[in-house]
């Protein structure tokens, strides 16, 4: 494999077409030509794939550093709100922002959390108010599909 065809496979990762890719490369490589080579069984099928592996792994990594670094910003931005829901007595806010570091932490949660007016204790709603809620809004609750059109 030459510079030519190490070329060539940079510009398909870039997603140019192959006359794209032909025009680039001073029509040195014919479309037709491209497109046998990077056709299943042709000579730079497999280098193709080997490039793409190695350019995605380096992107999730850059990506993931990135991430990595922000993360830390979000979840302090996380635990203020949470702090100022406290505060201020703000049961939405609270459940919102518990749900949210929860679902980051990787935890099953129910966003249907309220409280109760009897004993003003935390519960989720029972099996009858998720059926009414599922058909004020048109939704077969048992299948999940809409039954009603918009």
């Amino acid at each position: 494999m030459n510079a030519l065809h190490q070329k060539a496979i940079e510009l398909k990762y870039e997603g140019k077409s192959h006359a794209e890719i032909s025009l680039s490369l001073g029509k040195e490589l014919s479309e037709g030509t491209l497109k046998q080579y990077f056709s299943e069984n042709g000579m730079l099928y497999v280098p193709y794939l080997d490039y793409e592996y190695a350019a995605n792994k380096k992107r999730l990594e850059e990506s993931t550093n990135i991430f990595k670094k922000s993360s830390v910003k979000a979840s302090q931005a996380l635990t203020e709100g949470l702090e100022r829901a406290i505060n201020h007595s703000n049961d939405k806010l609270i459940i919102k922002y518990s749900c949210i570091i929860l679902d980051r932490a990787g935890l099953d949660i129910d966003s249907n959390w309220k409280r109760s007016g009897v004993d003003n204790t935390w519960r989720t709603d029972t099996y009858e108010e998720f059926v009414e809620k599922c058909r004020a809004r048109g939704i077969d609750p048992k299948t999940g599909l809409r039954s009603i059109p918009l």
